[in-house]
């Protein structure tokens, strides 16, 4: 349900009334008009792959978030689109961390897109599931994360951590070092006492 007085998509475009062109950023026959720097949702009207979640992350910076992302997380660029109406302002870049996906842009409060900062934090963490979690715990801090929980192997069988990047995203790096049954996790989950 729409707000009051909240414009509603039209048939004939899908696209906003009265949005300016410059912020519907695909094809006609796929368009959404989407504000400047909020995640081009309407790609996935165009894919008949099956639905999946991606997160797109607002940060202050997002020319270095990319390259903190490419660095500390071994992400890939996959598109890059800058404003130079808004001063090279980036209002989408797609990474991809082996096959999975996630976008970024820079913070734009006047559309309601707010970094952490902003809001005072993320409620949100984001989980890496990785090969070796201690030598991207690493990689993470020297590019400038702090760690919140340091990397450790976890009664539930997990070597795992928690690190907030420099733009104020949580993330969860992750192992797997042991293949345990629900039923043993929850016999763990019971018996643990809090350090």
């Amino acid at each position: 349900m729409r707000a009051t007085g909240e414009p509603k998509y039209t048939a004939e475009n899908r696209c906003l009334p009265g949005a300016p062109e410059s912020t519907c950023h695909l094809p006609s026959h796929v368009r959404t008009c989407t504000p400047i720097g909020s995640v081009l949702t309407s790609v996935a009207m165009a894919t008949k792959d099956p639905p999946r979640v991606s997160p797109h992350l607002i940060v202050r910076g997002a020319a270095r978030a990319i390259e903190f992302y490419v660095e500390a997380l071994g992400a890939k660029e996959i598109a890059r689109f800058a404003d130079p109406k808004l001063n090279g302002h980036i209002v989408h870049a797609e990474l991809a961390i082996g096959e999975t996906k996630f976008s970024l842009s820079e913070e734009a409060r006047d559309w309601k897109n707010d970094a952490p900062p902003s809001l005072g934090g993320s409620p949100v963490m984001l989980t890496l599931e990785v090969a070796d979690a201690l030598a991207v715990g690493e990689r993470m801090v020297r590019a400038g994360a702090t760690v919140v929980f340091p990397i450790e192997d976890q009664f539930y069988g997990e070597r795992q951590g928690r690190l907030v990047d420099p733009f104020g995203h949580r993330w969860i790096i992750t192992q797997h070092i042991e293949d345990l049954s629900n039923e043993e996790i929850q016999r763990r989950v019971e018996a643990y006492v809090p350090k």
